[in-house]
């Protein structure tokens, strides 16, 4: 697996002086992205082609509710893993993610 496979701009909803939402750009981080499988789709609850797992650096600062923008397309982050992983030598975490489409 290639780690660093792409990279990710995080961007996590902010509040402005008139209480408005919008989403800004918080930092990059790199990673692999990989579509979930049809039966790991089913039981994340995602429609089939809509899912993709994400392995990031296990310090990267991703959060539930967060948008992540890939290659030009945004996914919104579901779920992520409770436990660390490695990878090599380097500590990793999976990501659940939903195409926004």
């Amino acid at each position: 697996m290639i780690f660093d496979n792409r990279t990710i701009q995080i961007k996590r909803a902010t509040r402005n002086a008139h209480n408005l939402s919008s989403f800004s750009v918080i930092g990059t981080v790199k990673g692999y992205l990989k579509a979930l499988s049809e039966a790991d789709s089913s039981i994340n609850g995602l429609q089939y082609g809509q899912g993709f797992v994400l392995v990031v650096n296990s310090k990267a600062g991703i959060k539930v509710g967060d948008k992540l923008e890939i290659e030009g397309k945004e996914y919104n982050v579901q779920a992520l893993s409770n436990k660390n992983q490695n990878i090599g030598s380097i500590r990793s975490k999976r990501i659940i993610l939903s195409l926004n489409v």
